[in-house]
């Protein structure tokens, strides 16, 4: 391939375009389409489009990246590819310099799971530059952190900086993107699927043990048993409690992007609250009499139920209440737990927050950090007492010193210095993944109500957490798709076992069928045997009896003739 020549073409081709900056808005979309098209070539040359799809599913081309050859003009193919959608816009970008793309969420899931990268481009046809993004995981995460609900929508506005402009000098971080681009299992699970999926391998387990409850193999029951139970309790639930007033409730609601758990400034919560992922918004109360209450999923619905001041000693007599969210963390088979706080006076909240724990996988312990700015912070006997009985019935214990945020660095670095030695002198510091975290809840809770993608205090918690999750492949997905490995495999067994029995029970038919018609044949022969031995007794008697006349006949004679 000629460079000279081709870019010739190009600039002959921009020329019949008439293309210079301000040509007139073309109305036509075919013809907007064309001329895109064409200037996209034009800026992405020396690089190849392979070609233009002629019915647009979503990608409208593919290109291929080259390589100029040493000491020549042409340029070889890499075997690199990316696709490509291209729209043609004319609006403005807003203050912030964003250009505002309307696109359909079942398109962006099929962006994500396209075997190459791609490339969403915006061709200005005031001003012929074009603007590009990558479709991708930090994409994706972008979008949930300004709307954790556009997988559940129709559309959404995808945003394009007007500082990403597709020219020569982009070229060699496109390339590299592109070369060091791996395909991953990141496309989004639709809301509630991994509930459905749950739902299903329970339903399978309890199909197996159905038709299998004639056969006596306990083996089987016991492993059935077993799985139901894994499955059951696949999602890996996080519970968040601490001392009374330590902002739990405030740090739930930044964790999970929806305020859900009320806050106030006395105790709030007297009853565990579990955060779970759903098709929509909303909230189950179950009560101990099994009657269900559902209600909106809002901080005001719910605090006539979990609230100590409106539901005193559990008065409502309320068993379990389970938020369900459109949350795409959630969705991995995530769960969070609400819990009173664990120095609160009364026994009967405290033997809930104990069951409750109990339940939970992993926990995240919040203290009041903000008495240090006035030197009346402290770990007291009853915080080491709180960790260490914790540490011993969960997976990981995360320490979370809240309302850092009027702290000066000075502050913080003697904090967690003396957190640090004090753990070390009574042996808690071996027991935590990782190093006690500063944060604001209330600033993040903020950030987040307000819709912004930057990162805040809690997103460090947050990554802390997913590190650990999927480092030891602890989601409750991955936890799922290892119980329905076992689940086959348990299938595959079962199906052994039924056709054995089945098999042996047609053995038993056979024979108890080959027994029976011996039964009969048995009954014939004794017939036949007494037939037989009453012909023989009857023969026997008649030769007796002729051999008796004809011995007794000859006796007479020889009598006489003596």
């Amino acid at each position: 391939m000629n460079v000279k020549k081709r870019v010739f073409a190009k600039k002959k081709q921009k020329k019949q375009l008439g293309g210079k900056v301000g040509m007139p808005i073309v109305s036509s979309k075919k013809t907007k389409e064309i001329i895109s098209q064409n200037y996209f070539e034009l800026i992405i040359a020396p690089w190849m489009v392979t070609r233009w799809q002629s019915h647009d599913y979503g990608i409208d081309a593919m290109v291929e990246i080259t390589k100029p050859i040493v000491n020549s003009e042409d340029n070889i193919a890499t075997g690199k590819k990316f696709s490509v959608q291209l729209k043609a816009r004319s609006d403005k970008p807003t203050i912030d310099g964003v250009f505002c793309i309307e696109e359909k969420v079942n398109t962006i899931r099929y962006w994500l799971n396209s075997t190459e990268p791609v490339m969403l481009c915006r061709f200005d046809i005031n001003s012929k530059r074009i603007h590009y993004c990558w479709i991708d995981k930090s994409f994706a995460s972008e979008l949930t952190k300004k709307n954790p609900k556009w997988l559940v929508q129709k559309n959404i506005c995808l945003h394009l900086k007007n500082t990403t402009e597709l020219s020569s000098s982009t070229f060699d971080d496109i390339a590299a993107y592109v070369f060091n681009w791996k395909q991953e299992a990141r496309i989004p699970l639709v809301p509630g699927e991994y509930f459905k999926l749950r739902e299903n391998a329970l339903t399978l387990c309890t199909n197996i043990a159905a038709c299998t409850s004639d056969i006596d193999s306990q083996f089987l029951k016991v492993s059935i048993n077993e799985l139901t139970k894994k499955i059951e309790q696949a999602t890996y639930t996080i519970a968040v409690t601490g001392p009374s007033r330590a902002g739990k409730s405030t740090l739930l609601n930044a964790l999970v992007r929806h305020e859900i758990s009320p806050v106030d400034v006395l105790p709030t919560t007297g009853l565990p609250v579990f955060v779970v992922g759903g098709t929509k918004d909303e909230v189950e109360v179950i009560f101990m009499d099994e009657k269900t209450l559902k209600i909106s999923a809002t901080s005001r619905s719910l605090k006539p139920y979990v609230t100590q001041n409106e539901n005193p000693d559990n008065k409502k007599r309320v068993r379990l209440i389970t938020v369900k969210l459109i949350n795409a963390n959630l969705d991995k088979g995530i769960s969070f737990l609400d819990i009173p706080g664990l120095d609160d006076p009364s026994p009967d909240i405290q033997n809930i927050t104990s069951a409750a724990l109990s339940l939970s996988d992993a926990v995240i312990y919040v203290v009041d950090a903000s008495t240090m700015a006035t030197g009346g912070f402290s770990i007291t006997k009853y915080h080491i007492d709180d960790l260490k009985k914790i540490v011993s019935g969960v997976d990981r214990l995360f320490f979370v010193l809240n309302k850092a945020d009027n702290l000066t660095n000075g502050q913080k670095k003697l904090l967690l210095e003396y957190v640090l030695n004090t753990f070390n002198k009574y042996g808690i510091t071996n027991l935590l993944p990782s190093a006690p975290i500063l944060l604001s809840a209330q600033k993040a809770w903020e950030n987040r109500q307000s819709k912004s993608s930057l990162d805040d205090d809690v997103s460090n918690l947050e990554n802390i957490l997913w590190n650990f999750l999927i480092r030891n492949n602890k989601t409750g997905l991955y936890r799922l798709r290892e119980a329905c490995i076992e689940l086959k495999q348990s299938l595959e067994e079962t199906i052994t076992i039924v056709n054995s029995k089945l098999l042996n029970s047609k053995k038993r038919k056979d024979l108890i069928k080959n027994i029976d018609a011996s039964k009969k044949y048995l009954t014939a022969i004794y017939q036949k045997i007494a037939e037989e031995k009453n012909r023989i007794n009857s023969s026997i008697a008649t030769q007796l009896h002729i051999r008796q006349k004809t011995i007794i006949d000859n006796l007479k004679k020889q009598l006489l003739a003596i």
